[in-house]
């Protein structure tokens, strides 16, 4: 019994140091790692990168945001968090890039990370885009590597649509399109959430200006909490 009980506990305390040693930084994993973590169902991400374009014209664009996340899913379908959160802004060269993340244990199913990552993207002036997995349309069932997640759209060209739009047109589209981003950070980072995404916080900066440059008010959430 008192073996039984230093082993458990030899256990547990070499599982909480490997989590948190691996979630202060991604590395390539170990042979120990990939044991431990594919034992416990645990996850991890491939870097993921992609060329952010004008839909029309083929340039490059600048400055485009993009939030790249693995959601957990509540028994009626509904999102009820992420297990990782991951943000990126694209150079002169259009180009976005998000490293290596984990490994980490989470409570995810293969069916959800079938459907997993989502990403947000969105530029000032451009209609904003949320991309799903290619694989939820695809008949028959896809092998998922826990530990080597990646996504459909990597290394793939991705074109926003400049926005045809009235300003108070653009306004509604795109408080709606933050809203979806409220609803997901909200459980697990609070109101002020924005504060912890650099990248996040300049594209609403952006929008904020607009908004105050055509006298359509304010963005809602953004602009009525005090954040540090």
């Amino acid at each position: 019994m008192t073996k039984l009980f230093c082993f458990t506990r030899n256990l547990v305390s070499w599982a909480f140091l490997v989590c948190c040693a691996s979630n202060s930084h991604a590395h390539e994993l170990t042979k120990f790692e990939e044991t431990f973590y594919g034992f416990f169902n645990g996850i991890a991400g491939e870097p993921f990168s992609a060329t952010i374009v004008d839909a029309e014209t083929k340039e490059p664009i600048e400055g485009a945001v993009a939030l790249i996340h693995w959601d957990t899913i509540g028994g009626h379908g509904q999102v009820t968090g992420f297990v990782e959160m991951l943000e990126a802004k694209s150079d002169k060269n259009g180009r976005l890039y998000f490293p290596a993340w984990g490994p980490k244990l989470a409570w995810i199913t293969d069916v959800t990370l079938r459907r997993n990552p989502k990403i947000h993207l969105f530029k000032a002036g451009y209609e904003p885009g949320v991309l799903i997995e290619e694989s939820v349309t695809i008949k028959g069932v896809q092998e998922i590597n826990r530990l080597h997640l990646t996504s459909s759209w990597n290394e793939k060209i991705i074109g926003l649509m400049v926005t045809s739009s009235t300003p108070l047109e653009y306004r509604k589209t795109m408080l709606s399109f933050m809203r979806n981003l409220d609803s997901l950070f909200f459980e697990e980072i609070g109101v002020c959430y924005w504060i912890e995404f650099p990248f996040l916080r300049g594209g609403m900066d952006e929008f904020a200006a607009f908004f105050r440059e055509h006298k359509l008010g304010r963005i809602e959430l953004y602009d009525s909490f005090e954040c540090n």
